[in-house]
């Protein structure tokens, strides 16, 4: 048995074996209003029969005051249709109907795919002609819904009609992207970044996002309930190709992580929420994590000032312009490391992750006395920023600490690193500070790496830099 599946169609090209009649003297609408009335007369027989099954629908509403509840049962002729979809088949009318959508081009057939999963390239109409139906069922269906009962008016019946006929010729469909973010504040009224633009996450905007997910667990209301901003954006995309929505979600990403790297506060992703403006047929939204930028509900507050606007446009631009050239990749360990430490729980994880990121760009040659080169190549790399010789003791006492939590099973709480007691700092400390340091190398690094070049030339630079340190008149100084 042969059974579509629509989006494959438009990446395939295949024959469609089907002799189409001239064109009919009646109109498009006019053989969809008789497919409609003939359909509706069955549908009444159909609920007399058996009833119609009911469904209760949930529903979540923001509001400047709160939140609040609104729970209906409904006919479910959604259902109805479904139960008979094969017997709608049979009518002449609606055979007319959807002859007459593939010979206007208004309708595209989707590609099949035969029991084994094997993709038939020339399928029959008689193959076709369930998913046509179903496609039309729908419309009709959702003129039933919007009256609540199955005597819609013919107006209403075409207004539907038209919304599904314009979707299913369209070769593109337009989409607002809404990530809404955690833990994040600001007094300032909007930030154009990029594709996206960082504005208040409102209640209208709230009932968009929990329209698709209600019944998710995360986030729950009291998540969205809390946020206050969001970033948005809007793109047009054919089901043909992905490259558009993968930008806009590595668009997103690169804007948390730019935020990250100016200052700290624990700003995340709730979400990506994507809805279709145009939201007929084929679902309305998608919804998921924005995988690496999830946090927890308890963190720091980050507060995005005016001051912090300008260094964070020009981090972005840095990241943007390495991703472009394909310069990112050397530094893909370092950011991700660098953002999964935020949705760390537990603060060894932290400090694993943070160590293993400067690891990767401090190190990428390895070799021998690992320990002593991380601690001063990371001294040289951030002189300019940090005292040398108290930041290669945090270093020191950085990678001792990684080592006895991954060889040794040690807990931050009860280890002893001789290289953070000479600085009189706790180990209790160090997830912090370890941040701190990834971050400010990580902003030395990316302009030196978006300008082309490679981890192994900037560390060889560094050991330079150490040695021409060591010069006789550098110590005479």
């Amino acid at each position: 048995m042969a059974f579509p599946f629509w989006g494959a169609c438009a990446m395939k090209s295949y024959t469609f074996q089907m002799s189409l009649p001239p064109s009919p003297s009646l109109s498009v609408e006019q053989l969809y209003l008789r497919f409609a009335h003939a359909a509706l007369n069955r549908w009444k027989e159909w609920a007399e029969k058996e009833g119609v099954k009911r469904r209760q629908s949930v529903r979540v509403y923001f509001t400047e005051g709160g939140i609040t509840e609104d729970v209906k049962e409904l006919p479910d002729f959604g259902y109805l249709m479904a139960m008979h979809t094969e017997e709608l088949s049979t009518l002449e009318e609606a055979d007319s109907c959807v002859k007459a959508l593939l010979h206007s081009g208004a309708i595209k057939p989707p590609l099949l795919s035969d029991a084994h999963g094997r993709a038939i390239l020339t399928p029959t109409y008689d193959q076709l002609r369930p998913w046509l139906v179903q496609q039309i069922g729908y419309a009709l269906v959702e003129a039933v819904n919007i009256v609540g009962g199955l005597s819609p008016s013919d107006e209403q019946i075409l207004a539907a009609f038209a919304d599904y006929k314009e979707a299913w010729s369209a070769t593109s469909h337009r989409w607002d992207v809404r990530v809404p973010l955690r833990h994040f504040e600001t007094d300032l009224v909007s930030i154009k970044f990029g594709s996206f633009e960082l504005m208040p996450f409102r209640p209208d905007d709230k009932n968009v996002v929990m329209g698709y997910y209600q019944a998710a667990v995360e986030p729950t209301l009291l998540d969205l309930h809390e946020t206050k901003f969001m970033l948005c954006a809007s793109y047009s995309y054919a089901p043909a190709d992905n490259d558009e929505q993968k930008r806009i979600r590595e668009e997103a990403e690169r804007i948390i992580a730019a935020m990250r790297l100016v200052k700290p506060g624990d700003v995340g992703a709730l979400c990506i929420h994507q809805s279709k403006v145009r939201s007929k047929p084929w679902g309305h939204s998608t919804y998921g994590p924005l995988l690496g930028f999830t946090v927890g509900r308890w963190g720091q507050a980050y507060h995005l000032q005016e001051s912090d606007v300008p260094p964070l446009l020009t981090l972005l631009s840095v990241l943007t312009q390495a991703a472009n050239s394909n310069h990112l990749r050397s530094l893909e360990v370092a950011l991700r490391r660098f953002n999964q430490g935020y949705g760390r729980q537990i603060p060894e994880d932290r400090v694993v992750d943070y160590v293993v990121a400067l690891e990767s760009c401090l190190l990428p040659d390895r070799g021998e006395e690992l320990s002593l080169r991380f601690a001063l190549r990371g001294a040289t790399l951030l002189a300019k920023r940090r005292d040398p010789v108290q930041t290669r003791g945090l270093l020191d006492g950085m990678y001792d600490a990684r080592s006895q939590i991954v060889h040794s099973g040690k807990l931050l709480s009860t280890m002893k690193v001789k290289a953070l007691e000479r600085l009189k700092v706790t180990a209790a400390e160090l997830p912090k500070l370890c941040e701190e340091i990834l971050r400010d190398a990580l902003q030395e690094l990316l302009p030196r790496v978006a300008g082309g070049e490679s981890l192994s030339q900037i560390t060889q630079q560094l050991e330079v830099e150490l040695l021409a340190g060591l010069s006789p008149r550098k110590l005479a100084q």
